[in-house]
């Protein structure tokens, strides 16, 4: 995710984050954390029997 997005997402309230990809989501949580909180966090199997999985993370703006 590019930083004017990251930008404009700290401005709401409430992210509801879906990846299906691990270190990409990582990388991005790192950004997004520091004005959000992780509220709730879920696995999807969507694939079975296949490695590939999507994860969906709700994040809440910190109050300041």
């Amino acid at each position: 995710m590019d930083e004017q997005s990251c930008e404009q997402l700290s401005e709401y309230a409430q992210i509801v984050y879906i990846s299906c990809n691990p270190a990409t989501l990582a990388e991005n949580l790192t950004i997004l954390t520091n004005t959000h909180q992780i509220e709730r966090f879920a696995l999807f199997d969507q694939f079975p029997f296949t490695d590939h999985c999507e994860c969906g993370v709700l994040l809440q703006r910190r109050e300041t």
